[in-house]
């Protein structure tokens, strides 16, 4: 075990994981806040390829050598819901690191906070964006982007090695 990483190290979160290029994003919110329709959303209409979906409804993640790794439950791996169209089958990754947070909310974020927000997952935080519930999460998402984008690590990509 890495000296970072906590006794415990597993997680099955109720979220969705996705990739955008080599980023692990996390997508959290409560039941019926949007989640899987942001992830659809990303996976339409940013560039091909530039987004894979990794796990939707249980996100199994794994805290070790100082790294989340989140993956699909086997049993619905590759599938994602879209209420009230059904399941459909995108393109997908078996895993990634993760390296930030999309919290949907009905809370109002602040106007200046004094710090990007975190999300602490299995004790290690990650930067989080705070966005709105349903359709207007993907159009606050690409506002804030290179700006979130600006708060995530470099040194944790999907195609490094662990230490």
């Amino acid at each position: 075990m890495h000296p970072s990483d906590p006794a415990e190290t597993r997680e099955n979160r109720h979220g969705v994981a996705v990739a955008v290029g080599d980023l692990g994003l996390l997508i959290l919110g409560d039941g019926g806040a949007g989640k899987s329709s942001l992830a659809a959303r990303m996976l339409a209409e940013w560039p091909e390829a530039a987004v894979r979906l990794v796990a939707d409804d249980r996100v199994l993640i794994q805290r070790a050598h100082g790294r989340l790794l989140a993956r699909p439950h086997p049993a619905i791996a590759g599938s994602l819901e879209l209420r009230g169209e059904g399941i459909v089958q995108p393109p997908g990754l078996n895993a990634v690191v993760l390296r930030g947070v999309l919290r949907l909310t009905r809370d109002q974020p602040e106007r200046l906070p004094s710090a990007p927000a975190q999300e602490s997952i299995l004790g290690l935080p990650l930067p989080c964006a705070i966005l709105p519930v349903g359709e207007a999460a993907f159009g606050r998402l690409i506002t804030i982007w290179p700006y979130f984008r600006g708060y995530i690590a470099d040194e944790r990509s999907i195609l490094d090695r662990p230490p």
